[in-house]
């Protein structure tokens, strides 16, 4: 951790400007994101932090976006123009939890899903009307007028929308999306097996193979083609949300179907089968298929693939399996080694910035108990606050009414962190944290035990830990609450972001935040304060008060980078009610 630390932290104190680039343009730069989750959810670094939301406000007011649209205005092939938005906000909705300017950026990606990008074709799908787009332009002409899996990419916001708040519009569009794609995967034609997805579809005929064959469309690149399987990950990603959303299962069919594909082929393990055939695509789905059937076992629980996670998973899902850590050890020892002498090609040396291949895997997995893709679907447990670059965790168990982790403060001094889990259900608790003493991975010595009502999601838990000891923490539900609470998604939400609170009659008509970072503060004289006030939850709020503390606005505290005034609505007379995303 402290090595790749260090690999980031260069990057963010010698190279990266005022409006957030690191010196390789935007559409590189954003690439580095997709390694630094574990920093924010683990290590809780706040360099990391800052120069994370640099990066992403100076993307959103670079003039490369469409702000109505959430998107780049420019048109491009999705590979390329879903970058700046996909890996700059829809991660910040978990990362930097409640903040509304993420929410309300995303729904801005939601509409143009909606209005822009997709349509029902004669078929009765709705598809993507094409591979090749922005905001307002699309190119709709062959060999561009497809579907593909990758467009998976530029609908990430949507996926952090459904999990934060279930908003009806953007789950009723993903499921619409997804019904398309299950129906087109589970028939067969154009040579293509039922059960695999194909590498895109024609929008107006629903034919598999685009403008060539089911698995080569003939896009130009070569990862468009089926056997970059990467990009099909994305797509099952967006299966198992839909699923977790609506409970149907039909969304799970597909990964089911493409499961028996591998069995079907490891059961006939021909080496070199014909491209395109049934036994190819299952060799490929055999060897690929991993990283979404580990999702698939967590959120569903489900057992039928264990042995083949067993010897294909990633080191965290087979430690999960059997218990054995060889495997977290091994993969934590390679990261280290390939950090150890190569710290000029990560960083000075460096041409392209999209190529700093800094991995966060196994860390990911063992402190926050999430396997995958981390930018995409959410499924992780667990996130830290308060521990640093001289912490480690690994989580042990966790499901939806329990979790156990062990953690590690290797600071010559005890000290006190935060544990917020994601994926309880609300109720009461009992925590018990201890030490081991033994390394049997049990608490020897408790040194506390509390209940907690857990009504949030994300709840702060406090954990104190002693130095250079393991620490065994256990969460488990043991009571309902007094008073049931709505699920976490199902609420109103109030929110005030860092640009909502407009100090002084100036600052009110230019619309600019001022700070009060030196804790100054006007004494005997009237002075306006205004705050806009969000509800980004599922559920109208009908009543709500605001308290003002003057010491809140002269405590120093940070605040995103300068950035042009936020366009707002008229502002009116406070109702004391607030319908949903208003």
């Amino acid at each position: 951790m402290g090595r790749l630390l260090t690999v980031l932290r260069w990057w963010l104190e010698h190279r990266q400007l005022e409006n957030g680039e690191m010196g390789g343009g935007y559409g590189d730069d954003v690439e580095m994101l997709r390694q630094w989750h574990v920093f924010l959810a683990g290590a809780d670094d706040e360099t990391v932090r800052r120069g994370w939301l640099k990066l992403a406000h100076g993307v959103w007011w670079s003039g490369l976006m469409d702000a109505e649209g959430g998107y780049v205005k420019e048109a491009s092939d999705v590979q390329h123009s879903a970058e700046p938005m996909a890996d700059t906000h829809p991660a910040l909705i978990g990362l930097d939890y409640g903040n509304p300017v993420w929410i309300e950026r995303c729904m801005a990606t939601a509409r143009t899903m909606r209005n822009v990008w997709t349509a029902v074709n004669p078929q009765g799908h709705r598809h993507f009307r094409s591979a090749f787009f922005g905001a307002k332009e699309m190119k709709t002409e062959p060999p561009w007028d497809v579907d593909v899996p990758m467009n998976a990419r530029a609908t990430r916001p949507l996926l952090w929308l459904g999990w934060y708040n279930r908003n009806p519009i953007v789950v009723n569009l993903l499921r619409e999306w997804m019904d398309a794609w299950v129906d087109d995967a589970l028939r067969e034609g154009d040579s293509k097996p039922a059960g695999v997805l194909p590498a895109a579809i024609t929008f107006g005929t629903d034919r598999f193979a685009g403008h060539g064959l089911w698995f080569e469309p003939k896009l130009g690149w070569s990862y468009f083609h089926w056997d970059a399987f990467y990009h099909l990950h994305k797509l099952y990603d967006h299966m198992l949300a839909v699923y977790e959303w609506t409970g149907d299962e039909k969304y799970l069919r597909p990964i089911e179907a493409a499961m028996e594909l591998a069995m079907e082929w490891k059961r006939n393990p021909v080496s070199d089968p014909p491209k395109g055939s049934r036994l190819w695509a299952g060799r490929l789905l055999y060897l690929n298929m991993a990283p979404t059937v580990e999702k698939y076992r967590i959120l569903t629980g489900r057992t039928q693939f264990d042995d083949y996670l067993k010897e294909h998973g990633s080191p965290y899902m087979r430690f999960l399996l059997t218990g054995d850590k060889k495997g977290l050890v091994t993969a934590c020892e390679e990261v280290s080694a390939n950090l150890r002498t190569n710290f000029e090609l990560l960083t000075s040396e460096v041409l392209f910035t999209d190529r700093v291949a800094v991995t966060q895997q196994p860390m990911w997995a063992m402190m926050t108990g999430g396997v995958g893709t981390p930018y995409f679907y959410p499924c992780y447990f667990v996130t830290w606050q308060k521990t640093g670059e001289h912490f480690a965790a690994l989580v042990t168990h966790a499901d939806s009414r329990s979790l156990k982790v062990l953690a590690v403060n290797f600071e010559p001094k005890a000290k006190g962190v935060i544990l917020r889990p994601w994926r309880l259900e609300p109720g009461v608790y009992e925590v018990r944290v201890g030490v081991d003493e033994n390394g049997d991975d049990q608490i020897d010595a408790i040194r506390q035990r509390e209940k907690v009502a857990l009504t949030e999601r994300g709840q702060d838990i406090p954990i104190p830990l002693l130095s250079r000891k393991v620490t065994v923490i256990e969460m488990s539900k043991v009571g309902e609450l007094s008073q049931p609470v709505p699920p976490f998604h199902d609420r109103p939400d109030l929110a005030i972001g860092d640009q909502d609170v407009l100090i002084g009659e100036e600052e009110h008509q230019s619309r600019r935040v001022r700070p009060w970072h030196d804790g100054i503060l006007p004494t005997n004289k009237e002075v306006r304060v205004t705050v806009v006030v969000h509800n980004i939850g599922r559920r109208q709020a009908m009543v709500f008060t605001e308290e003002f503390r003057w010491s809140d606005f002269g405590r120093p505290q940070h605040r995103s980078p300068p950035s042009p005034a936020l366009p707002r609505p008229p502002l009116g007379e406070r109702e004391g009610k607030m319908a949903p995303h208003q």
